[in-house]
């Protein structure tokens, strides 16, 4: 999915758009906070299928189903909700996500105002 994403955003930006597809860290990060707004949902896919040895029958095979061996990531796939696809949460989802926090610009007189009275996180002292 990451990497039909960033050949999305090659071909807008050969079109003339300014995209960036960002890190795959940030992706996943945006793509959770979509699942948790309900935006979308998880598909299953079958991988395969298996006859059942009493009844003869074939039954798909998720990777839900599958055992997991260390070091294996099985695949998960998303589907958008189309109800809910023209939502305005999709575009601003941490402010959606945690509406108590203020989200506005802050000028920079504020800015040093708060990292005095809270501290910078980019300081590390050495010890």
């Amino acid at each position: 999915m990451y990497g039909r994403w960033r050949a999305f955003c090659a071909t807008a930006n050969a079109l003339g758009a300014k995209i960036k597809a960002g890190s795959y860290q940030s992706f996943r990060t945006y793509l959770h906070l979509l699942h948790r707004l309900g935006l979308v949902e998880r598909e299953l896919r079958p991988i395969g299928r298996l006859t059942c040895p009493y009844c003869g029958r074939e039954i798909p095979i998720y990777p839900q189903m599958i055992r997991r061996k260390r070091g294996r990531i099985e695949p998960v796939h998303y589907s958008l909700i189309h109800a809910r696809e023209e939502d305005p949460a999709r575009l601003r989802s941490y402010q959606a996500l945690f509406p108590s926090t203020d989200w506005r610009r802050k000028t920079p007189e504020e800015k040093r105002r708060l990292r005095k009275r809270y501290g910078s996180r980019r300081t590390i002292s050495a010890r």
